[in-house]
């Protein structure tokens, strides 16, 4: 009985540090998954800023096209 009791604790340490180096594999998963998603929210995040700068930027053209065209009218005078 105690071989067999030793052979099954063995058999379970055995299984135990599969599942541990198992769920090692898993947490690391996680943690790339996580930072591709950090990565595709960072990106996201400047395509946004950029779009809001463009728009600032177009109301500003209309406005700059006027200061020049004043500013072509007075070198020209």
């Amino acid at each position: 009985m105690d071989h067999e009791v030793r052979e099954l604790l063995g058999n379970i340490l055995g299984l135990l540090e599969i599942i541990k180096k198992d769920i090692k594999v898993i947490k690391q998963d996680i943690y790339n998954i996580n930072s591709r998603q950090e990565g595709t929210n960072l990106l996201n995040r400047g395509l946004n800023e950029s779009r809001q700068q463009i728009k600032s930027f177009d109301g500003k053209n209309s406005i700059s096209s006027t200061v020049r065209d004043q500013l072509k009218m007075s070198r020209l005078k």
